[in-house]
């Protein structure tokens, strides 16, 4: 059997809510430089934050909290975060679309699947990498949790 690590559960959720939270966060100053370029940066990670904050909680809280209680905070997040994007987003898509396809047969769901797998290719390493940041904060888990 493998070792099992102790998760501190307070710092997995605010971890886990605050990675996506944190590049709109950064990005919002961005809204106020006029020009083009920057109001795209700052939209898409409200738009990542916005489409993919659901399927970061319903999809990411339990391959991360699966994978820090068996390897503990390593720097293989991101990866994992991207894998947890490419296979299961689909697959969540797939069944929001079906239930919502019984409702109204003419569900055109091309468009919107393209902007969320394109956005999450963005978002997901990075709210991965974010959260490992966040988590595996030595300074802060100094006595409370098992620092790596």
């Amino acid at each position: 059997m493998t070792q099992q690590h102790p998760i501190d559960v307070p710092d997995f959720w605010m971890s886990l809510f605050v990675a996506p939270l944190l590049p709109v966060l950064v990005s919002l100053p961005l809204l106020l430089v006029p020009h083009p370029m920057a109001w795209i940066v700052s939209a898409t990670t409200i738009v990542a934050a916005v489409l993919g904050f659901v399927p970061w909680l319903v999809i990411g809280a339990p391959i991360l909290w699966r994978h820090l209680k068996r390897c503990g905070a390593r720097d293989d997040i991101p990866g994992l975060a991207m894998g947890g994007h490419v296979i299961g987003t689909p697959l969540l898509l797939a069944l929001y679309w079906g239930v919502r396809y019984l409702s109204d047969p003419i569900v055109d769901a091309q468009v919107p699947f393209g902007i969320i797998m394109v956005c999450g290719v963005i978002a997901a390493p990075l709210w991965g990498a974010l959260f490992g940041w966040l988590y595996a904060d030595p300074e802060r888990h100094s006595g409370r949790a098992n620092p790596q």
